[in-house]
């Protein structure tokens, strides 16, 4: 079975690759390198290496591709709030599918979100424009008001900005999302 679940991902990064691909510009030289070593990572089964590799991919193309292999993996390797925020841009990147084979990694990286999705709660984070948002120490970009997600428990958020520090501490269940607006306290 191990090698099977190995086979399987190899198999549907590869398709994953190829089927964007066609409707992508030709990726740089670099790109194709990281790539191929990422492919190669995963049949050794080496899914932290792959998607290390297809950061370094996304660092440089900013690719569909890449934001899809990076949410797959993520999931796979167990880090629920990763794989929806890379699955969630793959989803918005990705084109309508065109032929089955296209069709079939569509819905199994929508099918990976709505897993991921049902392991994690989101926060949405009211605070002002430009803060330097943290939660839990980790930053954290709010793009367009979506909410961030994030392992269920108890999480501290800190907006900064012009010398202020807002701090709030919530609850967050799997599955829900919960608004919260740091209150603001001076810095010393």
């Amino acid at each position: 079975m191990h090698t099977h679940v190995h086979l399987g991902i190899s198999l549907g990064l590869a398709l994953l690759t190829l089927a964007a691909g066609a409707a992508a510009e030709r990726p740089s030289e670099t790109s194709a390198r990281l790539m191929a070593q990422a492919h190669a990572a995963v049949d050794d089964g080496r899914l932290s290496d792959a998607r290390d590799l297809w950061m370094a991919v996304w660092k440089v193309d900013r690719s569909q591709v890449a934001a899809c292999n990076l949410g797959a993996l993520s999931y796979r390797l167990g880090e629920a709030p990763a794989a929806v925020r890379w699955l969630s841009l793959c989803k918005e990147l990705m084109r309508a599918p065109r032929t089955a084979r296209e069709r079939e990694l569509y819905e199994s990286r929508l099918a990976d979100l709505a897993r991921a999705r049902q392991l994690v709660g989101e926060l949405r984070v009211v605070a002002p424009a430009g803060a330097a948002v943290t939660i839990d120490g980790e930053p954290v970009e709010l793009e367009g008001g979506a909410p961030v997600p994030v392992l269920p428990g108890r999480h501290v958020v800190r907006a900064s900005s012009n010398g202020r520090t807002a701090v709030a501490e919530v609850e967050v269940a799997r599955g829900k999302t919960r608004e919260v607006t740091p209150f603001v306290r001076r810095v010393r």
